[in-house]
């Protein structure tokens, strides 16, 4: 006998129902409900770990076992072999997909996520379970090479506190968008640099910074040098080339400035984008 979430699963994965979002609109809510009648979380897999999520999530790609497994096993590696107490800096982190596995898998880490959407940030109250929240620090803004906004790391935690949206969280997720340098809602989001944001703060150990901002990549690097230099941290990059030309520099203006800054790397996995992981060695 077929099970209620192998029946959701077909229902939503119909190639019918795939090309028809009117119609999937109104059965989400059906759907969802499918997937998780007592709403704890719908268990699935994820770079070979067993991680749970809310129905609301789950709608968002036809396979998530498979959802750029490498990227997720290289991380889930990094969390299991550094020993102590742990950060992940989650640059561009949507509705929080990397943040709430790195904190289910990993009791001993704790999470800046950064967004440029404060709709997406508040989506993390429900893609983060519960008793990991406390792990889980946010801060609103797009982050570059320039300080504009003069904040550090406790004032833009707090301003982004008060400023998340009162939508509930489980809405959220389906109004996550990403707001990109250069377009119209730019003008009204905070601008960081890493640099000047994290200055003078001490991390408690190892450190990962992960980064999928949509062709801005080496204007977060170029604005994180210092950083980069200081603390050592492991990089998971998502490189964009067909978005990489938007703000001027290739993959291989984003190599050169691993070279300089002495960053070993190899591609992971080569989909819509690259996925590098990318490892400090000596100067």
């Amino acid at each position: 006998m077929i099970s209620a979430h192998a029946l959701a699963k077909k229902v939503r994965h119909f190639q019918g129902l795939r090309n028809l979002e009117a119609l999937w609109r109104w059965l989400r809510p059906v759907y969802q409900w499918l997937l998780d009648p007592l709403g704890r979380g719908v268990q699935i897999t994820l770079g070979g770990r067993a991680v749970r999520f809310p129905a609301a999530l789950l709608s968002h790609y036809p396979d998530w076992s498979g959802y750029e497994r490498e990227s997720f096993e290289a991380l889930a590696g990094w969390l299991d072999s550094q020993p102590g107490r742990l950060t992940l800096l989650d640059i561009g982190c949507s509705f929080g997909v990397v943040t709430s596995f790195a904190v289910q898998i990993c009791p001993r880490v704790e999470v800046i996520a950064f967004d440029s959407d404060l709709t997406s940030l508040r989506a993390l109250d429900a893609v983060v379970p519960s008793g990991a929240l406390d792990r889980v620090k946010r801060v609103h803004g797009l982050l570059g090479a320039t300080h504009a906004s003069g904040s550090n790391l406790e004032a833009a935690i707090a301003t982004t506190l008060r400023q998340l949206p009162a939508i509930p969280p489980k809405v959220a997720i389906n109004h996550s968008q990403y707001v990109c340098f250069g377009e119209a809602g730019a003008r009204t989001v905070p601008q960081h640099q890493l640099d000047a944001l994290l200055a003078g703060v001490a991390f408690p150990g190892p450190v990962l910074l992960k980064c999928d901002v949509e062709g801005a990549e080496l204007l977060v690097l170029n604005g994180a040098a210092e950083l980069l230099r200081r603390i050592r941290p492991a990089l998971l990059l998502s490189v964009h080339p067909p978005a990489l030309p938007r703000f001027g520099p290739t993959p291989e203006d984003v190599a050169a400035f691993l070279t300089q800054h002495h960053y070993r790397w190899n591609v992971l996995a080569r989909d819509h984008e690259e996925h590098w992981w990318c490892e400090p060695i000596s100067s």
